[in-house]
């Protein structure tokens, strides 16, 4: 799905615009009806009828709000969720070689990781690069000792409440905490935007403001300000 953005009068909407398919008929029978309707008021006022063109304004009222009034009343909602959200509670910064919960080594072996971990059901993975190459192990125990957990919450159908968190395994104590949220496009946009291939795809909140997903890294920067690569701390 293409992916955008809006911001109206300080509000965030998010759509394709797609629905304007829906509209524009619409808005096509009202230019013609106005220009009928000056066309009798300019040479017989008494035949002038204002229904003419009040019908199809409503018509356009009725469509636009059917296919957009979800985005409208979520944007706002959403909107002013995201100016209270994306502040990083951080309790302790800590060093380690990895962590569990990714397989992106690709983009932390540079930042200075030597590994990085995943759980997959009741097997376990490690991710490291030797030789230059990605090698995924299949492992019993996990080297590290700091995990980082996603919760999501559904409750809310364009809505998602998002918490990002840093844990260490052996006592659950929390290093740190990120909440944001996420919003999803209207139901005309989610109905149409398989032929994007990519259904519904949520956009993130990210210092106060919305960005697309690929714009928004705020899992990996919790990361990056509190689990550091050993010796990168003196």
């Amino acid at each position: 799905m293409n992916e955008a953005v809006h911001t109206i009068l300080g509000y965030s909407f998010y759509t394709t615009g797609l629905g304007l398919v829906v509209v524009f008929p619409f808005i096509v029978w009202f230019l013609f009806a106005l220009m009928k309707y000056l066309s009798f008021f300019q040479h017989d006022k008494h035949n002038a009828k204002a229904k003419t063109i009040i019908i199809p304004i409503v018509f356009i009222m009725i469509s636009f709000f059917a296919v957009f009034g979800d985005v409208i009343w979520f944007g706002i909602k959403a909107t002013n969720t995201c100016k209270k959200a994306g502040v990083y509670k951080i309790n302790k910064i800590v060093q380690a070689d990895g962590f569990i919960g990714s397989t992106n080594i690709d983009y932390w072996y540079p930042h200075g990781f030597k590994y990085v971990e995943i759980s997959s059901g009741r097997k376990k993975y490690r991710f490291e690069i030797v030789n230059n190459k990605k090698i995924k192990s299949k492992i019993n125990n996990f080297k590290s000792i700091y995990r980082i957990d996603t919760s999501i919450d559904y409750s809310q159908r364009y809505i998602r409440k998002i918490k990002y968190s840093i844990l260490k395994i052996d006592n659950n104590e929390i290093l740190a905490e990120y909440n944001t949220i996420a919003l999803k496009p209207g139901w005309f946009d989610c109905l149409f935007s398989g032929l994007w291939g990519n259904p519904c795809a949520p956009i993130k909140c990210c210092d106060a403001k919305f960005y697309t997903s690929s714009q928004c890294d705020s899992k990996y920067q919790l990361i990056k300000k509190v689990i550091k690569p050993k010796g990168e701390i003196k």
